[in-house]
């Protein structure tokens, strides 16, 4: 049985799928260690269109703000499926590329296994860019990709 359980979450509808399959993994095995993880992207600059042309625009504080609020809206939704089964979770947050800093993560702290969620890509070259894709190829570890629609 797995110990140490990673899940990364993006708060999509498929991350909150993934979320309640690692509850019910956690259910089986409650001496498990489960861990929601959210990878922030670096703050980008944006680019907006000035007189038929893109101009840089660096992120500002309000936007940053509004972006950590959103993240910290994603944990409470993904830790909340567990409180309500009366599971114990930790969380955290790191900031870079998804799939190489969930696999960082993953080799750092142990993990034995990462649930994480994957929409339906649908042709290879969606794929190829998708984190889950990205994970599975590099974790280096068992990964259960819980696939959905939405």
């Amino acid at each position: 049985m797995f110990s140490r359980i990673l899940l990364p979450t993006d708060g999509t509808p498929c991350s909150f799928a993934a979320a309640e399959y690692g509850r019910d993994l956690l259910k089986l095995n409650p001496s498990a260690q489960l861990t929601i993880l959210h990878v922030r992207k670096k703050h980008q600059p944006i680019y907006r269109a000035y007189r038929w042309r893109e101009v840089e625009v660096p992120v500002g504080e309000e936007e940053k703000r509004r972006i950590c609020e959103a993240e910290e809206r994603i944990l409470a939704q993904t830790e909340k499926i567990f409180i309500d089964a009366g599971l114990a979770t930790d969380t955290d947050v790191v900031t870079g590329a998804p799939a190489e800093e969930i696999c960082a993560y993953a080799q750092k702290g142990g993990y034995d296994l990462i649930v994480m969620g994957s929409r339906n890509a649908g042709n290879i070259k969606a794929m190829a860019k998708s984190v889950s894709h990205n994970v599975l190829c590099m974790a280096g570890r068992p990964v259960l990709v819980i696939k959905c629609s939405f």
